[in-house]
């Protein structure tokens, strides 16, 4: 396809993020935890993901190419500038997995998948990848219809793959970084702080921070709890 060319570019910056968040996770942990094992093993199998993410990125980034041979989205409609078409593209697709992510939270037939998610004792980057493949297919099959219908660019979904996983990566992860950088970047972006208070044990902070990529979804909807260095313990109540 067209887009096969970024499959590169866009390998060498994710497998470069993952391995730099991986390594200075192990090196210089926030939490020290004992039910994960840093190896080259574990950074095999981390890259195997990165890897498999980005082949189906390509693959959905080709299907919207070809759909939109046949199909003018909404965005095509408003605008016929190309650069405000990836723009809009860009935000709407950080939007949608906001309210998809809130979404999974209310509901208890989508919850039961996306528990699994929250059930780690321990977040660090692997978790990143621990999603119920049941989620990962409902996912997929909405953002089939919904996207060409929307007018999804294919290069801003390419390039909000690369910058989602980064970002996911990062706020996930384990990393030991000063109080008063993970306060500012909460202002603009999802901060290991800002992700860490949404995967707590309590209910009301676990019902909060659903953004991905921007911060600001969360405070525009109301669903922002900010990270003041409270202690945090993970998992999943009981009642839950």
């Amino acid at each position: 396809m067209y887009y096969s060319w970024l499959v590169p570019v866009m390998g060498f910056i994710m497998l470069s993020g993952y391995s730099i968040i991986y390594f200075v996770e192990w090196k210089h942990p926030l939490y020290k935890q004992v039910l994960t094992t840093h190896s080259t093993k574990q950074w095999l199998k981390g890259c195997l993901n990165i890897l498999s993410s980005i082949f189906m990125g390509w693959l959905f980034a080709s299907y919207l190419f070809i759909i939109s041979h046949h199909l003018t989205g909404l965005f095509s409609l408003i605008t016929q500038n190309l650069w405000l078409q990836g723009l809009y593209s860009f935000i709407f697709l950080d939007f949608i997995i906001y309210a998809w992510h809130r979404i999974n939270h209310l509901f208890p037939s989508l919850w039961k998948f996306h528990a699994l998610h929250h059930k780690e004792k321990e977040l660090n980057v692997f978790s990143t990848f621990h999603f119920h493949p049941k989620e990962i297919f409902i996912s997929t099959a909405w953002r089939l219809i919904l996207l060409p219908l929307i007018g999804i660019k294919p290069s801003a979904l390419l390039i909000y793959n690369v910058v989602f996983f980064t970002v996911i990566l990062f706020h996930h992860s384990n990393i030991k970084i000063p109080f008063k950088w993970d306060r500012i970047l909460q202002y603009i972006i999802v901060t290991p702080g800002l992700h860490h208070v949404h995967h707590s044990i309590k209910m009301n902070e676990s019902n909060s921070n659903y953004g991905s990529v921007f911060s600001f979804w969360d405070k525009i909807l109301g669903s922002i709890t900010f990270y003041r260095q409270q202690p945090i313990k993970f998992g999943i109540e009981e009642e839950l």
